[in-house]
């Protein structure tokens, strides 16, 4: 059996830290493979089997270091071959912060490096471990946008669609448009964090967590960031609190914390925080975390999007507006292929709805049609951007999860079966909501040699239902 590639390759000095890190991305199901500096020409040869580069400077105070790096990045973002790797920068020496803003000489070195993400100061475990998965999630979901926009002009091309007002391509919204960035928590260190963001993004400080709540309505905003300083603890319950908002539930959720109190920073990310800088905040990593947040934000939620009820687009389902099945096994066929090129596993899931057509029977079709419609907006608002949701028969939905492992895929089931069953279902206005039964299954993909037909085929014979949300 071929040897899966590395979705990480580590370029890091053999330490502690640095074994930690790699068996705590083993743990999040990202494969990892170390390199050391003088071996990473060799790697960069051929075609790389990696998606990421995270190079570890250990905090190392040697200008070169630093001047070696940033030429690296440009290399590598300028050759065809690697052009399309996501560049994080570890470790890097703190080189000025908000207690000393006048630029040092080591600054200069910044100005061409060509990395996603910087991570300024002592490895830290946490921090090293959300900015990698964040890393390696953007690559995902950026091939599940290239799959899409193929899905779209297969279709034109197969003179399915004339509709030129249906937008082709899922894809981030203008790079010129300014995102809406809340701004709260203590009034300490807030002037510094407005002076940095405030030329490139529209800005609103809020007072008070009441406050707070109703701008998360009002507001489009496409990123919270919380100053806790060096009290982090007591902003759990708040993020908690803007968790349960349905306009703030894939939000992402900045902190800004002293580096002391971090020691169970690892209780903040269980509540629902994104990430954590911890000060001093160097401008530039405030500034492109925030880049990176956003970007992933907008791209996600323009492929959930894409779900439109009543689209006339024939990759669409018209009742729902999830996909169809024709779509989803085109689509599932791309990921197969990709698949087979990468070793890389997804999963995927049926979710059938129990007793359909006796519930059309007993209330009518439009009935029917409302259980549909209500279950299908349940999935688009739970799944992430990246998954591919599609009503493949009358009564039953599949959901493709690219770069998804078994365990993560059954959370996902788990919390859809939930949901559905704590959701009061209608099918009139005049009839009280009804419960229903689901039967699911969920299977991770693996070096799979048949097609996406044989596939769901497959789990559309599921085992037994899900009696506990039984009618």
């Amino acid at each position: 059996m071929q040897a899966r590639p590395a979705d990480i390759l580590l370029v890091t000095p053999e330490t502690n830290d640095a074994e930690k890190l790699q068996a705590a991305l083993c743990e999040e199901g990202l494969s990892t493979r170390n390199c050391r500096f003088e071996d990473l020409a060799v790697e960069l040869s051929g075609k790389p089997v990696f998606t990421c580069l995270a190079l570890n400077l250990d905090n190392s105070p040697d200008p070169a270091a630093l001047k070696s790096a940033t030429r690296l990045s440009e290399q590598i973002r300028a050759h065809e071959t690697t052009s399309h790797l996501r560049l994080l920068l570890l470790g890097c020496p703190q080189l000025n912060s908000e207690a000393n803003q006048q630029p040092s000489a080591t600054d200069e070195l910044f100005e061409n490096h060509a990395f996603n993400d910087i991570l300024f100061g002592p490895l830290r475990l946490p921090a090293a471990l959300s900015r990698i998965r964040a890393q390696s999630r953007m690559n995902t979901i950026s091939q599940e946008a290239t799959r899409r926009r193929q899905l779209y002009e297969t279709y034109q091309h197969l003179n399915l669609t004339t509709d030129t007002s249906v937008q082709s391509e899922p894809g981030l919204r203008e790079k010129t448009v300014k995102p809406t960035i809340l701004l709260t928590g203590r009034t300490n260190g807030l002037g510094y964090l407005e002076a940095c963001l405030q030329k490139t993004t529209n800005l609103i400080p809020i007072s008070g967590d009441q406050t707070l709540n109703d701008h998360l309505d009002n507001l489009k905003a496409e990123l919270i960031i919380i100053n806790a300083g060096r009290q982090p603890a007591s902003f759990i319950s708040l993020i908690e609190t803007i968790r349960k908002s349905p306009s703030a539930h894939s939000l992402p959720i900045l902190m800004v914390a002293h580096p002391s109190p971090m020691d169970q920073s690892h209780i903040a990310y269980q509540s629902g925080l994104t990430d954590i800088i911890t000060t001093p905040v160097d401008k530039r990593e405030l500034i492109l975390r925030c880049n990176n947040l956003i970007e992933e934000y907008r791209l996600s939620t323009s492929l959930i999007r894409s779900y439109k009820p009543q689209s006339t687009h024939p990759c669409h389902d018209a009742l729902t507006g999830l996909y169809t099945r024709s779509a989803a096994l085109t689509a599932l066929d791309m990921l197969l292929a990709s698949s087979k090129d990468n070793l890389r596993p997804f999963s995927l899931m049926t979710l059938q709805i129990d007793e359909l057509r006796e519930i059309t029977k007993q209330h009518g079709h439009p009935a029917g049609d409302l259980i549909l419609r209500q279950c299908a907006e349940i999935i688009t608002r739970t799944i992430r951007g990246e998954d591919f949701a599609a009503r493949i028969a009358e009564d039953c939905f599949s959901i493709t999860l690219p770069d998804t492992q078994a365990d993560a895929a059954e959370n996902l089931r788990q919390r859809l079966i939930s949901i559905i069953h704590q959701t009061p279902l209608i099918v009139s206005p005049e009839k009280p909501p009804i419960e229903v039964s689901l039967t699911t299954r969920v299977e991770e993909i693996f070096e799979q040699k048949s097609d996406g037909e044989s596939l769901i085929d497959k789990l559309r014979q599921p085992p037994q239902p899900d009696k506990s949300i039984a009618a």
